[in-house]
């Protein structure tokens, strides 16, 4: 009896443990099964997108300086020529260029008589340096002819003029130039605000008629522009209109409703007078038209580098004109003739 209860108690033992070993292989099998799902679902799952960068914003710009200025030359041929002033052309350059940002200058204007004698090749050497010097720098150069730049007023040859490289190369400038560069006209655009630049050289509105379709016709093409016309001659000595001023108000000026400034030189001394512009002609003038002649040349160191800074307001229409020497850092001639050495225009566009 108690050999068989030990058998029955041996053979329930083995059962058990048949059935413990069996729930282990199927609770593995189930544990192996979810494992290989899991490393499947591994696998199959899409990796991690990298996390999107916002873009680097755009640097605000800076406003557009409402003003600017253009540098005013002429008359230079004493410096040219005058052996004890060399040089100072060349000081006028220099200090043109170190003021570029500070006065925010767009352009330098040359009224003639560059040289005082157009058929000697020496006497070019500084302006055409000079030139080159202000197109490097961003500054445009742009000149008109005076009579001493055509040789004199009794045998006029343009060649020595137009032969200059900063005159051949006004086309490639972005200039229309009239006649291979007798006339220059070009439009700038500063702050929201179009100023219209049309030179003349000597003579022409009195023995070239041909220029004055040419002249007008700037000036009605850019209606929009604030027009500024240049020109060697216009005011002589005693205060009234040259031979050049009044062809040009004759066939010219009654049509050119935007003009609003005229610059020239050729008689040393200064001068403001406003002129009226009566362009519908029923008597009464539309426009005022400030007229400025500026001749500083002299063989004293005492007048020697004069310049005029013509300052645009575009936000107020008003424009500063202020004289300088930078040889001498004088800002006055101290000089009767120079009655008008500083003052400014208000509301002049």
């Amino acid at each position: 009896m108690k050999s068989g209860r030990t058998a029955v108690w041996m053979l329930l033992v083995l059962g058990t443990a048949m059935l413990f070993l069996t729930g282990c292989v199927a609770r593995k099998g189930k544990v192996l099964e979810t494992l290989a799902e899991t490393d499947v679902l591994m696998t199959e799952a899409e990796p991690t997108p990298e996390p999107t960068l916002e873009p680097t914003p755009e640097p605000t710009p800076e406003p557009e300086n409402p003003d600017f200025s253009f540098i005013w030359l002429s008359d230079t041929q004493s410096m040219i020529y005058t052996e004890r002033l060399k040089g100072s052309y060349t000081e006028m350059i220099d200090w043109i260029i170190s003021q570029k940002e500070d006065k925010n200058i767009i352009g330098v204007l040359h009224t003639g008589d560059i040289v005082e004698d157009a058929f000697l090749e020496k006497e070019w050497k500084e302006p055409d340096e000079g030139a080159k010097r202000l197109e490097e720098a961003g500054i445009e150069f742009i000149p008109v002819a005076g009579n001493h730049d055509l040789g004199n007023r009794h045998y006029l040859k343009w060649e020595w003029y137009l032969e200059r490289e900063f005159v051949r190369n006004l086309p490639d400038r972005g200039y229309e130039a009239f006649e291979g560069g007798k006339g220059v006209s070009k439009v700038f655009e500063q702050n929201g605000r179009k100023f219209l630049v049309v030179g003349l050289g000597f003579y022409q509105a009195f023995r070239n008629p041909a220029c004055h379709d040419w002249v007008r016709k700037q000036f009605m093409d850019h209606s929009d522009a604030v027009g500024i016309l240049f020109l060697h001659s216009y005011i002589v000595p005693n205060g009234t209109r040259g031979i050049d001023a009044r062809r040009l108000n004759q066939y010219v000026i009654p049509d050119c409703k935007n003009l609003r400034l005229i610059l020239c030189g050729h008689a040393s001394g200064s001068k403001h007078l406003v002129e009226q512009n009566d362009f519908d002609g029923d008597g009464e003038p539309e426009t005022d038209v400030h007229v400025m002649r500026f001749d500083a040349q002299g063989s004293s160191k005492k007048v020697v580098g004069f310049l005029r800074i013509l300052t645009f307001h575009t936000e107020t229409g008003s424009l500063d004109v202020r004289s300088y020497s930078p040889v001498t850092g004088r800002d006055t001639q101290g000089n009767e003739a120079f009655e008008d050495d500083n003052f400014t225009i208000e509301k002049l566009f």
